[in-house]
């Protein structure tokens, strides 16, 4: 349901992308209210563009007739919330035409609320939805819980093609007064049926090697329902130890970064805790490389930042408000055992399910810190107020960095925090033109001067 109500809210201007919806019996089980309702008016949801370029919206609320109730309180007249139609998933009624509604309660505020991706359709095409419905009454009052257990084959592939049936696998449903277990079969299925209705504890019980998202999840079915879930398994390798600084202090708050050297193109990352130790879990089998401050600052993920020549097709972002002047920014990037350059790099295998330990870490010491302060100027020496400043650490170029901006006052000047021993590119740009010009820093206070008069290719 919290996922429906955030699809509606959502203001960003996205295609409308959901899981297409389970059987009729799995929508049953889960929806707050079903009917079969005409629409008789709606009030529409207003649009409003915030400064930073964010749609935020109220969404329609349709006014139904209702004609037939097969799940709710009984009621002549229903309100239903859904959002505009377009990137939010909405579901577009037309006023006047019936329709068979699966809607759904949010506890946060006690409206009904429905979407596209519901089994919410036109009356003329839910025969399917109504053979099942109308047929509840003489069918059983019992559920089903069925689903599937996909194995996640390490390295080989790419993502929903990595996944093969496990076979096998160990599930348990618990409710008020029952208990079942069951095990997948050849093609990874499972099924238990005769439930009374009730809430449930679905678990799927693994070996301390493999490990899945929400191995326990708690269902909620009525009399005649039906829920289906799907649980992805992978391996359970870990890699941990500890980051010290120059005299044997623990560090904390640095970031920690796992990048796979084949297959299975995604980054692990883990921070160091008060004692300096970090751990990353749920790794598939591979080979590593385990660096400090790979990306120049903590939480930063972007395919550009990667080593030249690594294999990372789909390399995901990750930003939770950076800075410049974090204090693991301070630190030179670094990978295992000790090393500034990838080529150098230990790589270290990790077969399936394996904890690997004392992958440590000694820094070296804190450089001292350094203020980059410049001026923008025109060709004729007349200063360039406003003019963007963006500026990127290149001291290891084999990995490039995040970029961070600033602006310039009136007077054309701008500053910004650096590490002495560090190099930086320093673009400048107004509406036209840029310029650029590379910094090493060695001094307490490095100045630098950029004239904008041609535009960077």
């Amino acid at each position: 349901m919290s996922v429906l109500v955030a699809l509606l809210y959502s203001g960003r201007a996205f295609a409308c992308g959901c899981e297409k919806p389970g059987p009729p019996c799995k929508a049953f089980g889960e929806a707050s209210v079903i009917f079969i309702g005409t629409v008789r008016g709606f009030t529409e949801g207003a649009r409003k563009r915030k400064p930073d370029g964010e749609v935020s919206f109220t969404p329609r609320v349709f006014k139904f007739a209702v004609e037939e109730m097969f799940s709710g309180t009984a009621t002549k007249e229903l309100e239903v919330v859904t959002g505009l139609g377009d990137g939010d998933c909405g579901y577009r009624f037309v006023n006047g035409a019936s329709y068979l509604v699966y809607a759904y309660r949010d506890e946060k505020d006690d409206r009904l609320y429905t979407s596209s991706c519901t089994r919410t359709k036109r009356l003329a095409q839910a025969s399917l939805d109504l053979r099942y419905l109308r047929g509840l009454a003489s069918a059983p009052q019992t559920v089903t819980i069925s689903g599937k257990v996909m194995r996640h084959l390490s390295f080989a592939g790419y993502l929903a093609q990595d996944y093969v049936p496990m076979e096998g696998a160990l599930l348990s449903v618990e409710g008020a007064d029952q208990t079942k277990d069951v095990r997948t079969n050849g093609s990874g299925s499972f099924e238990v049926t005769g439930l009374k209705r009730g809430s449930f504890k679905l678990k799927l019980h693994l070996p301390d090697e493999l490990t899945a998202y929400k191995s326990e999840r708690v269902l909620k079915v009525e009399g005649g329902g039906c829920a289906s879930e799907i649980f992805y398994v992978g391996d359970n390798g870990s890699v941990s130890g500890r980051v010290l600084d120059a005299e044997g202090n623990p560090v904390s708050g640095i970031g920690v970064v796992l990048l796979p050297v084949t297959g299975w193109a995604i980054n692990w990352y883990a921070k160091t805790d008060a004692e300096g130790r970090y751990k990353a879990s749920s790794l598939p089998a591979g080979q590593y490389l385990v660096g400090l401050n790979v990306r120049g600052l903590p939480r930063s993920v972007e395919r550009v930042e990667l080593p030249l020549g690594f294999l990372c097709p789909n390399c995901i972002t990750i930003v939770d408000d950076l800075r410049p002047d974090e204090q693991a920014g301070a630190y030179p990037r670094m990978f295992y055992p000790g090393v500034f350059q990838t080529a150098k790099a230990e790589r270290l295998p990790l077969s399936p399910g394996q904890e690997l330990r004392n992958v440590d870490f000694r820094l070296p010491p804190r450089p001292a810190e350094s203020i980059v302060k410049g001026r923008v100027l025109r060709a004729d020496g007349t200063p360039v107020a406003g003019a963007l400043v963006s500026y990127q650490e290149v001291t290891y170029e084999d990995l490039k960095v995040l970029g961070y901006g600033v602006q310039t006052n009136v007077q054309g000047e701008f500053s910004f925090k650096a590490y002495r021993g560090g190099r930086y590119v320093v673009d400048a740009s107004d509406e036209a033109n840029d310029a650029r010009q590379r910094v090493v820093v060695t001094k307490p206070e490095e100045l630098v001067t950029l004239t904008i008069s041609r535009f960077i290719k």
